[in-house]
């Protein structure tokens, strides 16, 4: 991947499989900065189970893989509902800061959940096309049988939702994720 990007994850584990769920999300991550290092991608995570916290922003610049991967396994699994509206917000606050941001990068948010939780989704909607006119391309990863990827479409288009099951291998969730970049459709709206 030659492209600079700035990639936010939005984290929820919620479901009855939370924990599992939950190391899947965290070890996908620190694979993709295991095969794509922290010069091109700049990275941020959002924890949206309860109420939003944002772990890692852009601009706590990373510039040893081992260093922030250590950073982001020590992200204790926390309690409660996802709250997505919530967490859109959050990442709309953080592509819209110049401090935080590239100027030259692309901006993409994937979005992963295992259980869809509270929000209204017309407000969803509403942060989804904000987050589109400053041109973040979302993507969501619905993880397990407790979400349903039809259910979803408001966050993004059927073709940039990834449905996997709860024990897939984290690297084949992130060779989807990859997959999918660079099929181009995600740049194509």
């Amino acid at each position: 991947m030659k492209t600079l990007i700035d990639i936010a994850f939005a984290i929820s584990a919620s479901g009855s499989s939370a924990d599992i769920v939950f190391q899947q999300m965290i070890n996908t991550i620190t694979h993709a900065i295991d095969t794509h290092g922290v010069n091109k991608l700049h990275y941020a995570i959002i924890d949206f189970t309860g109420t939003p916290i944002t772990r890692l922003r852009f601009s706590d610049l990373h510039t040893n893989p081992t260093t922030l991967k250590r950073f982001i396994n020590a992200i204790s699994k926390r309690r409660g509902q996802s709250n997505l509206l919530k967490a859109l917000e959050e990442v709309e606050k953080l592509f819209a800061n110049k401090n935080e941001i590239r100027q030259e990068a692309r901006q993409i948010l994937i979005v992963f959940l295992d259980k869809k939780g509270v929000g209204n989704e017309e407000d969803v909607e509403n942060v989804v096309k904000r987050l589109a006119e400053k041109r973040v391309k979302v993507l969501v990863i619905a993880i397990g049988m407790e979400v349903n990827p039809t259910d979803l479409q408001g966050i993004t288009p059927m073709r940039n939702i990834i449905n996997v099951p709860k024990e897939e291998e984290y690297s084949a969730v992130w060779n989807a994720i990859l997959t999918l970049l660079q099929s181009g459709t995600v740049w194509c709206c």
